[in-house]
């Protein structure tokens, strides 16, 4: 057998190994992960969320501006981010190839919205809501932040991450649903207004796909 020829099996040799490895190691990671490490990564994925959602709040308080569009925005923007980190906290932690893909949807669509809602935030000038209008949109807000402030697992194990990250992104995704409602029922701003309706429809539609995953 020519030098060539032998050079050439060992190569695919080693490539069916190599195959043979990382499917190994998929089917691990994904089916016989061990209770005790599914308890280690639920416990460390409570907690980041807990930490991320503590975060989020402290965020979303923000000073009042006066102007509703740009409160919603400057609150969203903070809003987005926690889902983003909780996200990739899922990634670090879960286990489900169906739920990674849902996730990695989640953080490509919210990164956009981020990006989409800081150029709206920079290109608003504070110029004052109706006070009145104003009164009700902050009375919305503040009552959303108030109704949220639960939103928190602790650290019970009586669920599986994917279980956790579901609950969690459910009542995340609620609360942009109450938030970009209350802007759209007080701004003129279409802009605004399209990129409230936007988020309503897609975290709707997020909900019933976590729903259905889970």
């Amino acid at each position: 057998m020519s030098k060539i020829k032998k050079s050439w099996m060992v190569l695919g040799t080693l490539a069916v190994l190599l195959i043979f490895i990382i499917a190994g190691t998929i089917f691990y990671n994904n089916c016989l992960r061990n209770p005790a490490s599914e308890a280690a990564h639920l416990s460390s994925y409570l907690i980041e969320q807990d930490n991320i959602m503590d975060a989020m709040l402290e965020n979303m308080t923000i000073t009042p501006s006066g102007n509703a569009e740009l409160d919603f925005l400057l609150g969203m923007v903070a809003h987005h981010q926690a889902a983003v980190e909780l996200s990739h906290s899922y990634l670090n932690h879960g286990s489900s190839r169906k739920f990674k893909k849902l996730v990695r949807e989640i953080i490509e669509e919210q990164e956009e919205e981020i990006e989409e809602m800081s150029r709206l935030a920079d290109k608003l000038q504070k110029n004052p809501t109706d006070p009145e209008a104003y009164e009700i949109y902050m009375d919305s807000y503040n009552n959303t932040l108030s109704l949220h402030q639960h939103i928190k697992h602790g650290t019970s194990t009586d669920m599986t991450v994917e279980e956790a990250f579901a609950q969690g992104m459910v009542k995340h995704h609620q609360m942009a649903i109450d938030m970009a409602n209350a802007v759209y029922n007080v701004t003129n701003n279409s802009e605004v207004q399209e990129l409230a309706q936007d988020i309503v429809d897609m975290q709707t539609d997020e909900i019933q796909t976590i729903l259905a995953v889970r």
